[in-house]
């Protein structure tokens, strides 16, 4: 906010209003150098059940997502192309039918945004 301050004085803020000397304040920026912070937590049973919680939950969150690649070897694009059909639509079919089978319902077209007409 000091920043925004600085560079706009009549900025909008909820704090009441300071004067800002930008020269100082770059002066001062300039001569500290970045420090290490170092965590001192009070052995609070609290605060260490907050930690746990927290470990808990992250644990939780990641062992939700779970990803597998199935590598298929029984036709490719060349199978596909001598058949007529484009890799593209083909795969689109196969996410169509994946949806299909998982929800029982088809996917709905009708959400699609329309293409424009690019012949005006």
């Amino acid at each position: 906010m000091l920043l925004a301050r600085s560079i706009n004085p009549s900025a909008p803020t909820l704090f009441h209003p300071q004067k800002v000397n930008p020269s100082v304040r770059i002066a001062h920026a300039t001569q500290s150098a970045p420090k290490k912070l170092e965590w001192a937590f009070e052995n609070t049973p609290k605060l260490r059940a907050g930690i746990r919680f927290a470990e808990t939950r992250l644990s939780d969150l990641i062992c939700q997502n779970d990803c597998a690649a199935l590598e298929f070897r029984g036709y490719g694009k060349a199978f596909i192309t001598t058949h007529g059909f484009s890799p593209d639509a083909f795969v689109q079919m196969a996410f169509q039918a994946a949806y299909f089978g998982m929800y029982g319902t088809p996917v709905s077209i009708s959400a699609r945004r329309p293409v424009p007409d690019s012949s005006h």
